[in-house]
This record gives structure tokens, sequence and C-alpha cells, in this order.
């Protein structure tokens, strides 16, 4: 009700009161969407300090919201480096094809937002009038847009009939078919769903990671490495790539694919895109100093990945910061699928 609330308030020009509602909301529920909500109602309202610890926070709620976090992250580092950090349209469009329906809708509303106080006029247009114009219309932030736009005496577009444009909406729709295969165990038809994916849309850095992670899975290693290299070359701005890259280096049990130095190269990388780290970047850089012997290092890496990591998780964890203290490397078994 909190939520249902601030997006009430929010319909009035009520900002500071809908501000107040959000955060609670997310402070409740740590509900990703409420946290972002109240950021960029931080960002409107010269709340810096309070905008930019939402958006730590909401990035560390990777392990629940994974696109929300990301988008946040990327929010982050626009912020932390505004001369160096451009927006990635491409790299919105690739995420945008890998969340769920009603998701899209509401990205481009965040990311309309976020754009349009940034003076980024062009983009911010686009995106709020794709959320105002969004198939999916029993979504808040359609509403939400669609009354920006009014109250800028702006001509909203006609109503379409999906939520993304009709090359990136195929490419939903399979990769919804192919998370669907992987939760069935069926990666070799998983991977053919991909390279569908890339002959329609061969920029969709994701959809690279995904597909190189199931040639990883089926321990086909040159054609994983070779997906993440591509993916890094696509979006190089991209931490995952990264650090599949630093976990394949390090702890392969094939003694001819590990590369310490190498490892430790994508695991820093992968850490230093990263405004707020993830515990998959801090168990990265762990293996990958094990990997160096440097397990002091290791041993520090791992005890922060143990702060956050998921409780499914921790016991895998816990066997790592055992071999380390033990001064033993970590290595994936042979026979793990």
């Amino acid at each position: 009700q909190t939520m249902e609330l601030g997006v009430f308030q929010l319909t009035q020009g009520l900002k500071s009161e809908a501000f107040n509602s959000f955060s609670m909301a997310f402070q409740k529920h740590k509900d990703a969407y409420c946290g972002l909500h109240a950021a960029l109602l931080a960002d409107e309202l010269e709340l810096t300090s309070q905008r930019d610890d939402l958006l730590a926070q909401v990035s560390a709620v990777w392990s629940r919201d994974l696109g929300i976090a990301e988008l946040a992250n990327f929010f982050q580092r626009m912020l932390l480096k505004p001369e160096a950090t451009e927006w990635n349209a491409i790299w919105f469009q690739s995420l945008l094809a890998q969340v769920s329906d009603g998701n899209p809708t509401n990205y481009y509303y965040f990311a309309g937002k976020f754009l349009e106080q940034r003076g980024q006029d062009k983009w911010a247009t686009v995106y709020l009038q794709s959320a105002a114009s969004s198939s999916a219309t029993n979504k808040y932030n359609c509403v939400l847009a669609a009354q920006h736009l009014r109250s800028q005496n702006k001509k909203i577009n006609s109503l379409r009939n999906r939520e993304l444009d009709a090359g990136y909406d195929q490419a939903k729709q399979l990769s919804k078919k192919a998370a669907y295969l992987i939760q069935a165990g069926k990666r070799e038809e998983a991977i053919k769903i991909f390279d569908e994916i890339l002959k329609l849309k061969p920029d969709l850095a994701l959809i690279l990671i995904n597909r190189g992670q199931m040639h990883e899975a089926l321990k086909n290693y040159p054609a994983a490495i070779a997906d993440y290299k591509k993916a890094i070359e696509i979006d190089p701005d991209s931490w995952l790539p990264h650090n599949n890259l630093a976990f394949l280096y390090a702890a392969s049990e094939q003694d001819e694919l590990r590369n310490g130095a190498q490892a430790l190269e994508h695991a820093q990388k992968a850490s230093d895109l990263l405004p707020t780290k993830y515990w998959l970047t801090y168990s990265a850089l762990a293996v990958a100093y094990a990997e160096t012997g440097q397990f002091e290092k290791a041993i520090e890496m791992q005890s922060q990945a143990q702060q956050l990591i998921p409780e499914s998780d921790r016991i895998e964890a816990a066997r790592r910061l055992k071999l380390f203290k033990e001064g033993k490397p970590y290595r994936r078994s042979a026979d793990k699928k």
C-alpha cells in the first residue's frame, strides 16, 4: 500500500511525499522498483546523498532483481564519471530483451527520468514515449510517463501493440523460450535458440554471455571464451563477461586453460566496472588471487563475498574459504555440470 500511495502522490505532483513513501516501501520490503523510484525522486529534489545511497542499496539487491540492480549500477557510473560514461543504448536494449513482461515499460520510465535530469533530452523523450505508449497499460510507470509528458505539453505517441520494437520483441520471446529450456536442463537446445537471437540481433551482448555460459556448462570452453570476448568487444563496460573469464582462467579443471595473471586481470576489471560490488565479483577476485598464490588477498575477498552471498550459495562459499585458508586454490569439479 505504501508503494501505491507513492504512485498516487506522484500523480498529484507531491514529490517530497512520494519520495518518503517509496523510501519507506523500499526499506521495509527491499523492493528494487520502489528503491529506484525513491532514488530518481531524490535526484529531482537535489537530495544528492540520499540519491547516491539509494542507488547503491538498489544495486546491492542484485541477487533478487538483476535488471534494476544493473540499471542502478549504470546510473551510478554515469554520476561518478559524467564526462567518461555515455549512455549505452545498445546495452539497454540488451537488458530489456532479458527481463520479464512489464519490466521494459518500467525500465523505459526509469531511464527516461534519469536521462532527463542529465540533460539528455533525445533519449529521455524516446524512453518516456516508449513507456507512455507501451502495450503494458496496467503498469504504473506507463501512467506516470504519460502524465509527465502531458505536463510538458508533449503529444503522446499512439499505443503500441508490444512493449519492444519488433526485432527486439522477437528476441525477447525467443529468450524466454531459451530460459525455459535451460530450466529443463536442455542446454544444447537453448544454445540453438541463442543462435537464432544473435542472427536476428547480433549486438545483444547479454545473449552472447548467456550462450557462453551454456557452452561453459557443457565444457566447450573455447566457444565460451569466444562468446565472452565478443560480448566485451560489443560492450567494453560489461562486467559479467570479465567475471566469467576470471573464473574460467582461475578455476578450470583443465590445466592448460588456467592462467592466473589473466584471471586476475579480468576479475579486477569486472570489479572496477561496478560502483556497487556484487558477491560474484568478490568471489572472482578471490579465486584469481588464490590461483596466483596470493592467499591472504584470496581470504580477504572471499570473506567480503561471504557477507553478501545468498543463503543458497553459502555452503560452497565456505568450502572455498576453507581451501584458501589451507593455502589451496579453488578448482571446479571435473564432473560438474
